[in-house]
């Protein structure tokens, strides 16, 4: 235990600021000039920062007087000739100095200078270019590392503008008759007070980050540290964390910087104006960052990091609820929302927000009438967010997808989950989808004289004969749109089979494999067929399988544990006519996305425990394996989290959980607590998760679980920009469908067989 002492100790001296101590300063609308000399980079036009770069690298390679006027007066042309036309905005600083570098590497060239010469130039050229632009370069460091250099670069940047407003209060710079164009003495006190208030918040922000930066820092025994998986950057919710507050920083530095860059003219009021704004909102969010970050020390202080990443027994300073207050998220939507994710994740979350928003308002309307004043509120509050982004202030914009602006219940949750069942939108997904030849949904009798519904998938044509087990009406078919009539839709169904048959050689035969597939949906909502994209990209990945989906009964009307008797009903029911669903079954995966993730893990300690046949792999992406409301590192994310926001899981979770259950104690319920003797015979595990994901330490947590308990083939990989319920998104980011197929692979990994690079 030696070894934790330092961990477990790192948050005990830690002074906090208060909330009071972050004063937020007024803002200055108004324009600013620069007179000050220095050669900082950052702070010059674009040409004179090429030109800048370029003296510097002369002045490193010892060249005699003569031969430096000469390389002046030959470079010249070939400096200022990169800059005309229109090409100079379309390109980035960096990309400007680059372009400034190589054109004086080629005047170097041109003169037929040494090659030792020219190589020592370009050695320089990678060192000052490494320099000039280390925002760039920490971004790609272990967060820990980065957070810790960024808060250094903002620190410096913050404390230039502060300079630089009080010398422009010193030099009396402001001209009475340019009112309209230049600063008044007070707004410069404004200004000024602007960046004290951001600097005095860095501080108190840098100081309480401390811990943290420690504790994720490469080295330390924190759970998740050492999970072997070269490409995860995001190893816990600490990494989470740092990598949202590194966002946060390098966007304030670079605007920071272009602030103090665009001088030695007069600006205009509306061009200040919005710099002073973004400044602000920068403010606003790293005051909340304050909070968030504080909160994530306190729960460093109350647990062993090297032994779990969850506080147990929610100890009085840390109740769920009371923590959800105490921590402010304004800031965090509107016009700024999303600033910690790339700009295509952005736009999909916003609109998921705008959704959420218009599910709660239409709630109120009668049953009836729903999903139209769905459809109004979603136009409605869509123009709202367009005119908010265009820098049109609008109230109710600012606040959309904000936890604590929706009221759950299982209504509007359910409203809002199940936007992706709407047939136009399952129809649209499917359309761009790969086809597969099968895709059938049918009903199973169970033993206590309820139903269970399964769908069948399968690219290729298979020889099931499932419709010999039950009853024609038990068929629901899928494939077709319902508007058809019958006889249409079996010409089209017998039209579409034959051509299936002639683009698909070496059907009719059984499959060698089985995918147990079990869908997401916080288990108060969704189905398979809202899983239908994902699952069809998997299909043709995996062709030499069949893929059979649960539709599992729903909670609240169905609790816990009725979900998971079902799921392992259906798989006893797989195995038994496995033959007539046509496949072999030689080997067999299960798979699940969150809540479909936590009764996979369910259903292999519940074959354990019954002595069924186990999978030869489990795949599961962002599963909820602790179903307590215990805080985590990650789960703070909830607080102000898109697609898993607090009071949403606290409604699935209560929906789910009867009364009478506990799980803290029931491993069914909470895989992660599960026994060591039963971890160790668990089957190889793969886990795909996104590094944004409030259930990240859910994965993080039973992966370190199971490889101590004497698993070796346990893995984690996390997508760094992937929020939770990625796999939705498949049919429209590419980052997602790019994580779907790397989990198809690792299914093919498990099966044995050929994975199938399908393009759609």
């Amino acid at each position: 235990m030696a070894e934790d002492e330092p961990l477990m100790a790192l948050t005990a001296d830690v002074v906090f600021p208060s909330e009071d101590d972050l004063f937020l300063g007024h803002e200055a609308d108004f324009p600013v000039e620069d007179e000050r000399d220095g050669d900082n980079i950052f702070t010059r036009p674009l040409k004179e920062a090429v030109q800048l770069a370029f003296l510097r690298t002369l002045g490193s390679l010892g060249l005699t007087p003569e031969e430096e006027q000469l390389v002046r007066e030959a470079s010249d042309n070939d400096l200022t000739g990169a800059y005309s036309g229109d090409e100079l905005g379309n390109l980035t600083l960096k990309e400007t100095v680059h372009i400034g570098f190589q054109n004086a590497l080629n005047v170097l060239k041109g003169l037929k200078l040494s090659q030792e010469s020219i190589s020592e130039a370009s050695q320089e050229v990678d060192r000052i270019e490494h320099e000039l632009f280390p925002l760039q370069e920490i971004e790609k460091l272990p967060f820990g590392h980065a957070v810790a250099l960024a808060f250094d670069h903002c620190e410096t940047a913050a404390n230039e503008m502060i300079e630089f407003f009080g010398q422009l209060r010193s030099t009396n710079t402001v001209s009475l008759l340019k009112v309209m164009d230049t600063l008044m003495p007070k707004q410069l006190e404004q200004g000024k007070k602007q960046c004290e208030a951001i600097k005095a918040t860095l501080l108190a922000v840098k100081t309480v980050a401390q811990p943290i930066i420690l504790i994720a820092n490469e080295g330390s025994s924190c759970v998740g540290q050492n999970i072997p998986e070269s490409s995860n950057r995001a190893r816990n919710g600490y990494d989470s964390l740092l990598k949202i507050l590194l966002q946060l920083l390098v966007g304030l530095t670079q605007t920071l910087r272009i602030t103090l860059g665009l001088q030695n003219k007069y600006l205009d009021m509306i061009w200040w104006s919005n710099y002073s704004s973004q400044l602000d909102q920068h403010l606003r969010q790293l005051r909340r960052a304050y909070g968030i970050v504080y909160t994530s020390c306190k729960i460093a202080r109350l647990i062993n990091p090297s032994e779990s990443l969850f506080v147990s027994g929610n100890p009085a300073e840390l109740e769920p609820d009371e923590t959800k207050k105490s921590i402010n998220t304004a800031g965090m939507f509107g016009r700024h929302f999303g600033f910690h994710y790339p700009q295509e994740v952005r736009n999909i979350l916003q609109v998921i927000n705008i959704v959420r928003e218009s599910s709660s308002s239409a709630v109120a309307a009668s049953p009836g009438a729903r999903n139209v004043a769905f459809l109004a509120y979603f136009v409605l509050y869509g123009n709202m967010v367009v005119l908010n982004e265009l820098g049109l202030d609008i109230k109710k914009a600012a606040s959309i997808g904000a936890d604590e602006q929706n009221v759950q219940t299982i209504e509007n949750a359910r409203l809002y989950l199940n936007v992706v069942d709407e047939p136009l939108l399952v129809a649209g997904s499917n359309i761009i989808s790969p086809d597969p030849f099968i895709d059938k949904g049918f009903l199973v009798d169970r033993d206590d004289a309820e139903q269970v519904a399964l769908r069948l998938i399968s690219f290729m044509d298979r020889p099931h004969h499932v419709a010999s087990l039950m009853h024609p009406e038990n068929w629901v078919e899928r494939r077709v749109s319902s508007l058809l009539t019958k006889e249409a839709k079996d010409s089209i169904e017998r039209l579409s089979e034959k051509i299936d048959v002639y683009l698909r050689p070496g059907a009719h035969t059984l499959a060698r494999t089985l995918i147990f597939h079990l869908h997401g949906g916080g288990f108060i909502g969704q189905s398979s067929k809202s899983h239908g994209s994902y699952i069809r990209h998997w299909a043709a990945n995996i062709q030499d399988s069949i893929i059979i989906s649960v539709d599992y009964k729903l909670a609240p009307e169905y609790k816990y544990p009725y979900q998971l008797e079902e799921v392992f009903s259906s798989y006893e029911w797989t195995l038994e006519n496995c033959g007539a669903l046509g496949t072999l079954a030689e080997k067999i995966v299960f798979c699940g996305d969150s809540a479909g993730g936590n009764l996979a893990v369910a259903l292999v300690v519940k074959c354990m425990e019954r002595n069924v046949r186990l999978p030869d792999g489990v795949v599961l992406a962002y599963p909820a394996l602790n179903l307590t409301m215990q805080l985590s590192a990650s789960r703070v994310l909830a607080m102000f989290d898109p697609m898993m926001p607090y009071t949403l899981l606290k409604l699935c979770l209560s929906a789910y959980i009867p009364d009478d259950s506990d799980a803290a104690t029931d491993h069914f319920l909470s895989p992660v607590f599960a026994p060591e003797h039963v971890l160790k015979d668990f089957p190889p595990l793969s886990i795909f998760s996104g590094a944004i994901d409030p259930l990240l330490d859910d994965s993080v947590q039973m992966i370190h679980n199971v490889t101590k308990a004497g698993r070796s083939d346990a893995r984690l990989r996390t997508y760094e920009n992937l929020p939770h319920g990625f796999l939705g998104m498949v049919p429209i980011l590419e980052e997602a469908k790019q994580a779907s197929k790397d989990i198809s692979r690792r299914i093919a990994e498990y099966l044995a067989t050929e994975f199938v690079d399908y393009k759609a």
